[in-house]
């Protein structure tokens, strides 16, 4: 009798746990979703939010918020649209009966409507400044440092921050093997003895 108990009750424990939601534990989760909220980091944003995109423990509603706060932040710092929508796609397959469908929808398409006009700027002449914001927001962030630092032009002060928060100038204590980023004229303060963190390759 004891044994079949014992049997019986092991069974309902698994049956238990087997129906158990998974969800990462909802403080953590709320500290995430604040921490990147607030932050005005786009590398911070970016490594939090897809690091956090891989976790096991994710419920639906949890992966919901995160593909909605990436795509929100991405496209809030002009960074990587293509990514962004990619987000809201996902967001819009995987809660069909979500409330947010119709915000999502008109948000969707409002950045795709900037990819759109980005597309059409790159495709004609532009300045290096110009053509490097675009390509940021096209998710080209390592072809336009390159072609930042083989110009010899010193980037603006927004795009200074960009290129020192993705490691490709470094400074104030950093190690950089690369180039010093301002070559000509008169030194802007934001670019006072930054290099750029690898030199130039070969090719």
């Amino acid at each position: 009798m004891i044994s079949r108990i014992l049997a019986a009750s092991a069974l309902v424990a698994i049956v238990g746990c087997e129906t158990v939601p998974v969800e990462m534990p909802p403080d953590a989760f709320e500290a995430l979703m604040q921490d990147t909220r607030t932050s005005t980091s786009v590398s911070v944003t970016e490594n939090q939010l897809s690091a956090a995109l891989t976790r096991e423990d994710l419920s639906a509603a949890q992966r919901a918020d995160l593909l909605l706060l990436r795509a929100e932040k991405r496209a809030e710092n002009n960074f990587n649209l293509p990514a962004a929508v990619a987000d809201l796609d996902a967001f819009l397959v995987e809660n069909p009966e979500d409330p947010r469908q119709l915000d999502v929808t008109t948000s969707r398409d409002d950045v795709q409507s900037s990819i759109d006009e980005a597309t059409r700027r790159l495709s004609g002449l532009q300045n290096l400044p110009d053509w490097f914001d675009d390509k940021v927001l096209m998710g080209a962030l390592e072809e336009a440092a390159l072609r930042y630092q083989r110009s010899g032009l010193t980037p603006t002060l927004p795009q200074t921050n960009i290129l020192r928060e993705f490691d490709y100038v470094c400074g104030n204590g950093q190690s950089g093997s690369g180039e010093a980023v301002h070559t000509y004229g008169v030194i802007p303060d934001h670019a006072d003895a930054l290099v750029w963190c690898d030199p130039l390759p070969d090719s």
